[in-house]
């Protein structure tokens, strides 16, 4: 039965949140299709490539006004690739800087809307290691935000570690607010035993 249907606007929004809040809204509703409107060309084909890869039946229309109504058909033949406590991938990120790439706005928002994303995907890594000026995103009061989001994930199952040279090294020992203090040893063991991302 496919009779209820959902109706969502995400005009305006910037990346990722489209996408997130799509997903949200179809993990939340029962069978039924999903209407959903946007105003941007890439928002309308990253929430179709989501949409389709996920396993929806998705279509998208333009409008004369500059908007998309794009369609998602969520049925009883839909199959959840990942449930439950089968989020993990043995997967462990790196994380080297609290900034990614140039020391910039850019820099540090695209950094933390990555992490962010974290709590919205499919799958999960199962750690995240952070050394060098990465530990100030688990230190550092000024990054409250990404720090909560890191409680979050950790909540989720993700094992958080800091460097404790780094620690040393920039005087944040006992400032750390997430996570426990790691070592060389295990940090090693994690990049040759697992799938690494390196931000």
């Amino acid at each position: 039965m496919l009779d209820n249907e959902y109706f969502l606007d995400v005009q305006g929004l910037g990346c990722p949140e489209p996408v997130v809040r799509v997903k949200r809204a179809l993990d939340d509703m029962s069978n039924g299709t999903l209407y959903v409107t946007a105003n941007s060309s890439i928002s309308n084909e990253n929430i179709l490539r989501f949409a389709k890869k996920a396993g929806y039946e998705a279509s998208s229309e333009e409008k004369g006004d500059g908007c998309y109504h794009i369609k998602i058909i969520k049925d009883e033949s839909y199959v959840a690739l990942i449930t439950g406590n089968s989020l993990k991938n043995n997967t462990t990120i790196l994380v080297t800087n609290d900034v990614l790439g140039e020391r910039n706005t850019l820099g540090e928002k695209l950094l933390r809307t990555f992490l962010r994303t974290l709590l919205d995907t499919d799958r999960i890594p199962d750690k995240i290691i952070f050394v060098n000026q990465g530990v100030f995103l688990t230190t550092k009061e000024e990054n409250k935000d990404t720090i909560e989001c890191l409680c979050l994930l950790e909540a989720k199952g993700v094992e958080i570690y800091s460097c404790s040279t780094c620690l040393e090294f920039f005087g944040l020992t006992e400032q750390l607010k997430v996570g426990k203090v790691g070592n060389a040893f295990e940090t090693m063991n994690s990049l040759l035993q697992e799938a690494t991302v390196v931000f």
